[in-house]
């Protein structure tokens, strides 16, 4: 059971702490009483992130990474197929790891990236000079929180409030709604392989009716799949006391992730041309913008 929401990435020095939450947006329901240092830490919100020091192997593979696509581009420069997708091709792949070799990239490239790497491999982390976006008694609290076994924190379903829940309460209002028989139903066995094997079934016919591409295809196989993950988000304005959950489930790189995504391709353009879309919050109100509305 995941007990704080909280993003821990590696930073290197710049400001991450993004904008701040008021603390009337804090509303905690747990037997917990916060300190104001461990409000001032939720206040700063779940996008906070702590300054980390240097790593010179993670900064290695982003200047690796950022040289890649400039390398890419040079040798691909030619060829017809970086223009993009044919026609009835979704352009789903699977990311691809080539690399041009350096006999056949240019010299501007080669110049810029070896004397980056050479300063990096020089660098030695302990020798500089970090400005840190949190105290050592806020990292503390922070490490506090996430270690914290009897709290949840999650973000409210509206508002940009932030709340704080016991454990118990959160488990019993996800068996709640789990134990919904109308939305859900209690699986005998991992369905994983059984879905797998049906999907690759599914490909197989699909490619020999030239339905779809083979890198379509590819795509569409997970070999590894990660489980889906089920959580609940606090309707904060529907009870304050004792919120009830939004169901959610993370299907990122799941078995079906990728059906999805196919699926979407085709039916994400259809629906964006329906009268009735609607893209965002501020897609409403540009369109109410210039309407007027008889208040009787």
């Amino acid at each position: 059971m995941m007990t704080l929401s909280m993003t821990m990435e590696t930073s290197h020095g710049w400001d991450t702490s993004g904008p701040k939450q008021p603390h009337s947006l804090i509303v905690n329901l747990s037997s917990l009483t916060l300190t104001t240092l461990q409000t001032r830490i939720l206040e700063k919100g779940l996008g906070y992130v702590p300054t980390a020091p240097l790593d010179n192997f993670k900064l290695c593979m982003e200047v690796n990474e950022f040289t890649r696509k400039f390398k890419l581009r040079s040798y691909f420069r030619d060829c017809s197929s970086i223009e993009g997708p044919n026609m009835g091709d979704t352009g789903l792949r699977n990311k691809s790891s080539f690399t041009p070799l350096c006999t056949s990239i240019p010299i501007e490239i080669l110049t810029f990236e070896q004397p980056v790497m050479k300063d990096n491999n020089d660098i030695n982390p302990t020798s500089l000079k970090v400005f840190h976006n949190t105290t050592r008694e806020e990292k503390k609290v922070l490490q506090d929180l996430a270690n914290n076994t009897s709290i949840v924190i999650k973000p409210a379903d509206k508002g940009g409030t932030l709340v704080v829940q016991t454990t118990d309460n959160y488990r019993n209002e996800c068996l709640r709604l789990l134990g919904d028989a109308r939305n859900y139903v209690k699986l005998q066995e991992d369905p994983t392989s059984f879905l797998q094997n049906k999907i690759s079934n599914m490909v197989e016919q699909a490619l020999a009716h030239n339905w779809i591409s083979q890198k379509e295809g590819d795509f569409m196989i997970n070999k590894n799949p990660v489980t889906p993950y089920f959580y609940t988000i606090p309707k904060i304005p529907k009870n304050q006391e004792s919120p009830p959950g939004r169901p959610t489930e993370s299907v990122i790189n799941s078995v079906l992730e990728p059906l999805s995504r196919f699926a979407d391709a085709f039916l994400g353009p259809i629906v964006q041309n329906t009268h009735t879309y609607l893209k965002d919050t501020k897609d409403v109100l540009r369109l109410l913008k210039d309407r007027l509305f008889d208040p009787h």
